[in-house]
C-alpha cells in the first residue's frame, strides 16, 4: 500500500555538480512541484531542463513513491545548452533569412538567449 504521510528529503544537483538544492516532499506528491520550485529558485525556465534519477527522465506528473524514490537520494537536473540554427526559406527567387530557432523559443517560452 502506497504510504500518504511519509515525508523524504531528496538533493536535486545541476548536471556540473556545482549547485544542490534539498526539498522535503511527501512520497505520494507529484514531483511537478519541486521541478517548479527549482526552475524558480534557479531562474530557469521549465521547458529548458529535464529531471534525472538513476539515469530515467522525471515526468511531472508521476511521485517519488512511483519512481522508488528514497530518503537522501539524488536527482540530477540537466540544462539544455543553448544552440542556434538558422532557417532560410527561398521564396520566388529571394533568399530570406528567419528567426534562428533560439530566437523562436524566446518568444515562445520567454527568457532570454
Amino acid at each position: 500500500m502506497e504510504p500518504t504521510s511519509h515525508y523524504i528529503t531528496v538533493s536535486v544537483n545541476d548536471s556540473d555538480g556545482i549547485n544542490k538544492l534539498y526539498f522535503r516532499m511527501k512520497r505520494n506528491y507529484e514531483m511537478k512541484k519541486m521541478m517548479n520550485t527549482y526552475c524558480d529558485r534557479s531562474s530557469l525556465h521549465f521547458n529548458s531542463i529535464t529531471f534525472l534519477f538513476k539515469g530515467s527522465r522525471i515526468w511531472p506528473d508521476q511521485t517519488p513513491y512511483e519512481l522508488d524514490i528514497e530518503d537522501g537520494d539524488e536527482i540530477e537536473a540537466v540544462v539544455y545548452e543553448h544552440w542556434r540554427a538558422c532557417i532560410n526559406i527561398d521564396v520566388k527567387g529571394q533568399h530570406l533569412p528567419i528567426l534562428s530557432i533560439t530566437d523562436l523559443f524566446v518568444k515562445e517560452c520567454g527568457g532570454d538567449h
